[in-house]
Parts: C-alpha cells; structure tokens; sequence
C-alpha cells in the first residue's frame, strides 16, 4: 500500500507541472526517447547553460515520459493488489467450505460404500450395484448440495472480493 501511495504522490507532482497529454503527439517515440535520454545524463548545471527552448524541451520531455511509465507501474500495483485480494478471499471461502464439509458426517462414507459397491460389481448397472447402497434419492441430494456448495463459493469468494476492494481503496482516498 505504502508503494501505492508513493506512486500517487509522485504522479500528482508531475502532474502539477501541467503538462498537456498531447504535448509530443506529433514526434516520434524515436525522438522523444532521444530527448528523454539526453536530459536523463545531463548535470543541472548543463542543463541550466542549454539554451531555454531547448532545456524545457528536454525537461518536458523527461517529465512527460515519466508520466506514463508513472501511470503503468501503478496501475500494475493496483492489478496486483485486486489480485491478492481475490486470492485472499478464494482461500478463505474454501477453508469454510471445506470446515463445512468435515462437519457434515457421513459423506465421506457414502463415498467409500459407493466407490466399494462400483469396484466389486464393474459389469452391473448403476441401479444394481449403487442404489442399493446409498439410495438414489440420497445421491440426488449429495449433487444438489455439492451444486449449491460450489454456488454459495463463488458467490462468497465475489462478496469478500468486493468488501475488501471497497476496505483497502477507502482508505487511501487522496482527494483527487
């Protein structure tokens, strides 16, 4: 967050400067990069005995530059802190989830009945070998909650995504 906000910091005073966003629309990345490089190695003092025209050029070039790759980096600090936040909130409804699913007995169980009943009898329909083991209605149950489960998590994964979004980026309003 402190990067963050250092980066705001430094966008709002190179944009203090007032430069116009179509300032070196009509030269090339070519020149542009060539005047950026130029006032990049240049002493103060040098650049103070250029000429005036040609000093801001430089200046105003480096500053104008500056300012995109300024907007690119932050603009990847906040993709990666949306990011994190998402991941954050994934992991956290899959705990519960999971918390959930250790709580509710016997499905593991049901598993096991099913998956001996499928391995001993491989030649016999599902309605002989399974149903007798773990009634069909019950197994519809199990895939509607599983359904529902899956549902509920991605729901739960989207609300925490946005609460905490709305958490880290209230904090940090910087009144522009």
């Amino acid at each position: 967050m402190n990067t963050i906000l250092e980066e705001i910091d430094k966008l709002e005073r190179i944009r203090s400067l007032g430069l116009p966003a179509d300032l070196f629309e009509d030269c090339s990345e070519k020149l542009l990069a060539t005047w950026r490089a130029r006032a990049t190695v240049s002493y103060p003092a040098h650049l103070r005995a250029m000429p005036e025209p040609i000093s801001i050029t430089l200046l105003a070039a480096l500053c104008w530059s500056r300012t995109a790759e300024i907007t690119d980096a932050l603009v990847d600090l906040l993709i990666d802190v949306v990011d994190k936040i998402r991941v954050r909130a994934e992991n956290r409804v899959e705990k519960a989830l999971v918390a959930d699913l250790k709580r509710a007995r016997g499905k593991h169980g049901l598993l096991f009945a099913l998956a001996a009943a499928a391995v001993e009898h491989p030649d016999e329909t599902v309605r002989r070998a399974l149903f007798p083991v773990v009634p069909e209605a019950t197994l519809r149950q199990l895939v509607k909650e599983a359904k529902a489960t899956e549902q509920l998590f991605r729901a739960q994964v989207r609300t925490r995504s946005t609460a905490r979004t709305q958490t880290t980026t209230g904090g940090c309003s910087r009144g522009s």
